[in-house]
């Protein structure tokens, strides 16, 4: 396991990011492509659904939410509230899941008023930099009542983009309940404390 917040090797992978990594400057660039791999999607769809559905939640937050693949499939576990920090692709996801709320903000900017049984990230924490995965995942624990949900890679990957970084997810999280290899992905599950 890589220490805390070691970045992942950062060559370009079809994307350059020259200088420093900002999120927001990177999500919100025009004409910028996520390369989806639908085989790979697919096997992330079932290991959420049979993580999910044994879970009794009514509310869930789905962090960076993208364009709305994983939202629609939340749709039918419970009322769902996506964010994202890209405009254009929270207006996808606004037609992908009709029956979510869909919110444009980023997690450091996101200051909702309740609390979600399930906050879910797909995909997500790998793009937030060291710096800042620590406040991310504090407010990530913060905004759940019963679960935290993440599915990231957790090997590194020949070829990562330098916008992708490695984390340790159990020094983040602690100990989950439920861990499913998916690749060099893992997709996690850990309870809440719903007093905090």
């Amino acid at each position: 396991t890589p220490p805390r917040g070691e970045g992942c090797p950062t060559r370009p992978c079809g994307d350059t990011v020259s200088g420093a990594y900002d999120p927001r400057t990177y999500w919100n660039a025009p004409r910028r492509r996520y390369r989806a791999a639908p085989l790979l999607g697919l096997v992330q769809e079932d290991a959420l659904l049979r993580m999910l559905r044994p879970l009794e939640v009514e509310t869930i937050l789905e962090v960076g939410c993208g364009f709305g693949r994983i939202t629609r499939l939340l749709t039918g576990l419970g009322q769902v509230t996506g964010i994202d920090i890209a405009p254009y692709r929270v207006a996808v996801a606004q037609r992908a899941a009709l029956d979510a709320t869909i919110l444009c903000s980023s997690i450091e900017d996101f200051e909702p008023e309740q609390r979600w049984d399930l906050v879910i990230a797909v995909e997500v924490l790998m793009h937030v930099p060291p710096d800042a995965i620590e406040r991310a995942a504090e407010r990530m624990r913060r905004w759940a009542t019963h679960q935290v949900v993440t599915l990231d890679w957790t090997e590194t990957v020949e070829g990562s983009a330098a916008h992708c970084f490695r984390h340790d997810y159990r020094a983040l999280f602690g100990e989950p309940a439920e861990a499913i290899a998916i690749g060099a992905q893992t997709l996690y599950r850990w309870p809440c404390d719903s007093s905090s």
